[in-house]
C-alpha cells in the first residue's frame, strides 16, 4: 500500500512540475510575441514588417500549443481542430488585405494527436498558407483556398489547395523552396516521417500524409 500511494504522489508531483514547465515555456512565449507585435507597430518599412509577421506567426504556433497543453489535463495530446483553427485565424489576421481577396474553405476532423504531430502539422499549415497569400494572388488577385485535414488509417492527411498562379512546368516545390517551403519539406522529410506529393494545373494542390504517433527518435 505504501508503495502504492509512493508512485501516486510521484505522479502528481511530475504532472505539477509538468504543468509549470508548460506555464513557463508559454509565458516566455507571450513576452517573445509580445515584443514582435511592438516591433511591427512601430515599423514602417514593408520588408521588415512582412518577416516580423512571417516570425510572429511560427511562434504563435508554438505557444498557442503551449496554453493548449497548458488548459488540458492531457499534457502529450492536442485537438487539431481546435488547435489548427487558432492557427488559422491568426494567419488571416497577419495579412487581412490578402485574405479578403480569398475565399477560405476548411474543413478539419476533430482529431487528438501527439503534441509533436500537432507541432509538426501546425507549423507545416501556418507556412503553406504563408506561401499561399505571399505568392499564389499577385497584383491583388482574388481566388480560392480550400484546406481538408481528415484523420485515415494510414495517419493524418492535409491537403491544402489553391487557385492561384501555381507553379511553373516541369518545375518542382524544391526548385522553388525559400524558407517556408524548406520548413514544409524538412519538417514531412525529417521529423514526420510522413509523405508529400503535389500537382499545378489550376494552382497549386498539396497533399501531406504524416503518421498519427511520431517517429522514435
Amino acid at each position: 500500500k505504501l508503495t502504492s500511494e509512493r508512485i501516486l504522489r510521484e505522479l502528481e508531483e511530475k504532472k505539477v512540475l509538468l504543468r509549470e514547465i508548460h506555464h513557463r515555456v508559454k509565458n516566455n512565449l507571450q513576452v517573445i510575441l509580445s515584443f514582435i507585435r511592438l516591433r511591427i507597430a512601430k515599423t514602417h518599412q514593408s520588408t521588415i514588417k512582412k518577416e516580423l509577421t512571417e516570425l510572429e506567426n511560427r511562434i504563435h504556433a508554438m505557444a498557442r500549443a503551449q496554453e493548449l497543453l497548458y488548459e488540458s489535463r492531457d499534457f502529450l495530446h492536442l485537438s487539431l481542430k481546435e488547435y489548427l483553427t487558432d492557427i488559422l485565424n491568426q494567419l488571416l489576421n497577419s495579412d487581412p488585405d490578402t485574405a479578403r481577396r480569398i475565399k477560405f474553405s476548411i474543413q478539419i476532423d476533430d482529431v487528438q494527436v501527439h503534441i509533436d504531430t500537432a507541432l509538426a502539422i501546425g507549423h507545416i499549415l501556418t507556412e503553406l498558407v504563408s506561401n499561399i497569400f505571399q505568392h499564389a494572388f499577385p497584383e491583388n488577385r482574388t481566388g480560392e483556398v480550400h484546406i481538408r485535414l481528415t484523420s485515415t488509417q494510414d495517419g493524418i492527411l492535409l491537403e491544402v489547395e489553391d487557385t492561384g498562379v501555381g507553379i511553373p512546368s516541369g518545375t518542382t516545390l524544391e526548385d522553388i523552396a525559400g524558407t517556408g517551403l524548406e520548413i514544409v519539406l524538412g519538417y514531412v522529410n525529417r521529423e514526420t516521417g510522413g509523405k508529400i506529393t503535389y500537382e499545378s494545373s489550376q494552382g497549386l494542390r498539396v497533399r501531406i500524409l504524416i503518421p498519427s504517433t511520431p517517429p522514435q527518435s
